[in-house]
């Protein structure tokens, strides 16, 4: 009993520091002086370096001491940036992919130059638009630290939302974007002429993407912030925003790695921020912008259709075929009438021929690996289709006949027919 009322007392005592500590905050926050007079108390309560940057890793506010354990270097317009080198540790170390898990501050263990990290992401509207780092600097932290860099942060978000990041300065010219996303046409060489963007964006081999908030009606403010995030992941140069949507001119590079190595973290950040992205097909001159932007549009509204955050053009095209095919005529019209046999079949019988045919059609060169697939042998494999084109008479060596029931299966999936 002792040891627990001991316990509690420490509980207790822990929770009124943070109050206090607290309080101390919310006067400076009250002076209505912004983000580096915060920083400046919080150095001073937590007793080590720290500082606040955004997610594109430009530092918003730091303290005095802060460049004693970690490199910022500055652009030409005296912004300043952490440095490649830290940029590269704190992508290894996943912290930040931790912290947004387990919703508390996540400590990365000591480091050679950074003494420990504690690190609590600030966030506005559910969008995650900065972090707070405290470096352990041979202090080492306390409960009490976790518990404050958390309420500290909450109170970080309040400054940030008083000023919401000033996004227009780094937008593509609206004026000129619009008309382009309307169709419009536009001399190019003018273009060229008049504004510098199109030095950043070439003209050739672009993608559009059409970027939205699941919520609807969303407010500027939101969409500002959502822009913000955005900078971790492509230049905000590139962006502008239409109709209540986020639209990125991005370029083959940029979109490569959105879409291939730098997928799984792209949509970490649209599934925790609750965004859905959708990709043109690869355009060839900027005044195609307008069909692109399009085809954006529908992929975005497919991926909301089928619960996906982000969705490319070119892996729509069945579901854009379907909606037309339905408006018309019943999807079953348009499938082959072997597909529809097993698919009844499989119905009866609770057997898979369907997707046996469809594994062995879309490994067509290697029945390994339908085999493995489908979680079957390969002898078991041979024997299904053997016994697929008795029941069906079949032709699986025409081109012709391959395409029709490949095409007629997912019609079917895609309609939830099977």
């Amino acid at each position: 009993m002792e040891n627990l009322n001991g316990n509690l007392s420490e509980i207790e005592l822990r929770k009124y520091k943070v109050a206090l500590h607290m309080q101390e905050f919310f006067e400076v926050f009250y002076m209505n002086r912004g983000l580096q007079n915060l920083i400046d108390k919080a150095s001073e309560i937590f007793g080590r370096p720290l500082l606040v940057h955004d997610t594109s890793f430009k530092v918003l506010a730091l303290s005095y001491d802060a460049d004693q354990v970690i490199k910022i270097i500055e652009d030409d317009n005296r912004n300043k940036y952490l440095n490649e080198a830290t940029i590269q540790m704190i992508r290894a170390t996943n912290i930040a992919r931790t912290v947004r898990r387990t919703a508390s501050a996540g400590y990365v263990e000591k480091a050679k130059a950074y003494h420990g990290t504690l690190l609590s992401l600030i966030k506005i509207n559910g969008i995650e638009v900065a972090h707070l780092a405290i470096f352990e600097y041979g202090i080492k932290f306390e409960e009490t630290d976790y518990e404050l860099i958390d309420a500290f942060s909450k109170l970080l978000a309040a400054e940030l939302q008083k000023s919401v990041f000033d996004m227009d300065e780094n937008l593509l010219p609206n004026y000129i974007l619009t008309d382009l996303l309307d169709g419009k046409a536009i001399n190019l060489d003018i273009i060229k002429h008049k504004f510098h963007y199109l030095k950043l964006i070439k003209p050739q081999s672009l993608h559009i993407m059409v970027l939205a908030d699941r919520t609807p009606n969303v407010h500027d403010s939101k969409l500002s912030l959502i822009l913000q995030a955005l900078g971790q992941f492509l230049p905000l140069s590139f962006c502008t925003v239409y109709k209540a949507k986020i639209v990125g001119f991005i370029e083959q590079n940029i979109y490569s790695h959105l879409v291939n190595e730098g997928r799984t973290e792209f949509l970490e950040f649209l599934e925790i921020s609750r965004l859905n992205v959708g990709f043109s097909l690869e355009s060839i001159h900027i005044s195609e912008c307008k069909r692109h932007y399009d085809q954006a549009i529908k992929a975005l509204e497919i991926g909301v259709r089928f619960g996906k955050c982000l969705t490319l053009f070119e892996d729509c095209q069945i579901y854009i075929l379907s909606d037309f095919i339905k408006s018309q005529y019943e999807i079953t019209d348009f499938c082959h009438p072997s597909v529809m046999h097993l698919m009844n079949l499989d119905r009866a019988e609770n057997s898979e021929l369907l997707m046996t045919l469809k594994n062995y059609i879309h490994f067509t060169h290697s029945p390994n690996e339908a085999a493995k697939a489908l979680n079957i042998h390969r002898n078991t494999l041979f024997y299904r289709i053997n016994k697929i084109k008795e029941l069906t008479g079949i032709n699986l060596d025409s081109a012709q006949e391959i395409c029709r029931i490949y095409f007629s299966i997912h019609l079917l999936e895609t309609n939830g027919l099977v």
